[in-house]
């Protein structure tokens, strides 16, 4: 599982990981896109998420071309509901409010308005 949420890694650097597990013989790489510190993958329909260092669309299907000829999965990941503080700071509204007021850092109200569309 690479974690390029919590730190931005380039795709070169991604596609020599993939490289790396074929040649090990591993068959599945992980790409953890989204927690707290940074959402880390393009999105066109709601771009004020996404963090300043991020993989394009392109980039990211050159990583999966790449990891297919070598017969490698890769397992896209994004957390949700919680772990999505970069939604958050886009959007406030968005927090989950407990019955007692506390806020759960980094977890989007299902139940509000928009949110459905954002996740």
């Amino acid at each position: 599982m690479i974690d390029t949420a919590r730190k931005h890694f380039t795709a070169r650097w991604i596609e020599d990981r993939v490289r790396e597990a074929a040649e090990l013989k591993l068959n599945q790489v992980g790409l953890h896109f989204s927690d707290d510190q940074g959402f880390r993958i393009e999105s066109s329909s709601h771009p004020e998420i996404v963090s300043a260092q991020h993989l394009t669309k392109a980039q990211v299907r050159q990583i999966v071309r790449l990891a297919e000829r070598l017969h490698v999965a890769v397992i896209p990941e994004i957390d949700s509901p919680g772990h999505l503080g970069t939604v958050i700071r886009a959007h406030p509204s968005l927090q989950l409010r407990g019955a007692d007021g506390s806020a759960p850092r980094g977890t989007v109200d299902i139940s509000a308005p928009g949110a459905a569309r954002i996740l």
